[in-house]
């Protein structure tokens, strides 16, 4: 089964985005936007999500549990 990723292009993200680290029982499908930057990406994130999971800076995972929105973190 495969699930969606949206990290962008960096090393928080380029081992789950190469397959390095495998998440067990999926095939990791990643995606970040050519253009336009992240906003869209974070935005929807919080809202009606387009990807199964999203990598996030701490800052802005922290400032939506301070609004009670229900999201899981997970530190890796």
């Amino acid at each position: 089964m495969a699930i969606t990723m949206a990290a962008p292009r960096e090393f928080a993200a380029a081992y789950l985005s190469d397959g390095t680290v495998k998440v067990a029982g999926f095939d990791v499908e990643p995606a970040w936007p050519e253009s336009g930057g992240a906003a869209p990406i974070y935005a929807s994130a919080f809202k009606e999500p387009m990807y199964d999971f999203v990598i996030l800076p701490l800052s802005n995972f922290l400032i939506a549990i301070d609004k009670g929105l229900p999201l899981v973190g997970l530190p890796v």
